[in-house]
């Protein structure tokens, strides 16, 4: 290629690239201002939270820290993040941006299901055995669960593990199963012994089973119970792990 016409493709080249950086420049310089007048725009500024309806609760506290913010700014991560770490009795939890000015926050609430005792201190489990919180003189209507081998904190979120719990959720929702037993319920299990499991129907009506064959066994518990009604207050245990039920009396 001739000198002259090198000379001439290299200036054009350097015009040109000039030109796209210059238009590249401006166009992000454009973007930037458009986002920050976006970001500080009232158009976009939150004006209502919408809850799940089993979130209500978090409404008094969470809406005054989120009106008035705009909705573009909002970093959706950082804030579903920040609820979950404050809210862990919740699960599945969404934050959804709804265009021009509604947050909608979306979850399941965890419900207590249980009672456990470890440590000498009580906490609340959902039904997935995630500890929701621990409690000193509150009256849950809920099984208690003693004998559980657990060394870690009661702390809001964690879960508790093991055969153990498994084992007494398992014994728990075959009776709230047995229709014909729902005029009773748990008042307390033990499961330090699984082969020998034994759970409160009153203050000192004892039942005992093993972890294998709930299901048939809480029949037959209510047939043992219908039959022997009138003198349920006599009795002292009832024992489900043979394959005639042995019932004591006081």
């Amino acid at each position: 290629m001739p000198k002259n016409k090198e000379v001439k493709f290299s200036a054009i080249f350097l015009k040109n690239f000039f030109i796209v950086t210059f238009i590249l420049l401006i166009l992000g310089l454009g973007c930037k201002i458009t986002g920050n007048y976006l970001k500080s725009s009232s158009y976009f500024r939150i004006k209502e939270v919408l809850y799940h309806p089993s979130l209500k609760f978090m409404a008094p506290k969470e809406t005054p820290r989120f009106k008035g913010k705009n909705l573009l700014a909002l970093d959706v991560q950082k804030t579903q993040q920040q609820l979950q770490s404050r809210y862990p009795q919740i699960v599945n939890l969404r934050v959804v941006k709804r265009f021009p000015d509604q947050l909608c926050i979306i979850a399941k609430q965890r419900l207590p299901y249980a009672l456990i005792e470890v440590n000498g201190q009580n906490a609340v489990l959902d039904d997935e055995g995630v500890i929701l919180s621990s409690v000193n003189s509150v009256n849950y209507q809920l099984p208690l669960i003693d004998g559980i081998s657990y060394r870690g904190k009661v702390i809001a979120g964690h879960p508790i593990s093991g055969r153990q719990i498994k084992d007494a959720y398992r014994v728990i929702e075959a009776f709230q199963n047995e229709e014909k037993l729902s005029s009773y319920r748990i008042l307390k299990i033990d499961v330090r012994n699984l082969s020998k499991i034994s759970f409160y129907l009153t203050a000192d009506l004892q039942v005992f089973v093993d972890r294998e064959d709930v299901l048939p066994k809480f029949e037959l518990l209510s047939y043992v119970l219908a039959q022997a009604r009138q003198e349920l207050p006599n009795i002292k245990y009832i024992d489900l792990r043979f394959k005639e039920p042995l019932v004591a009396k006081k």
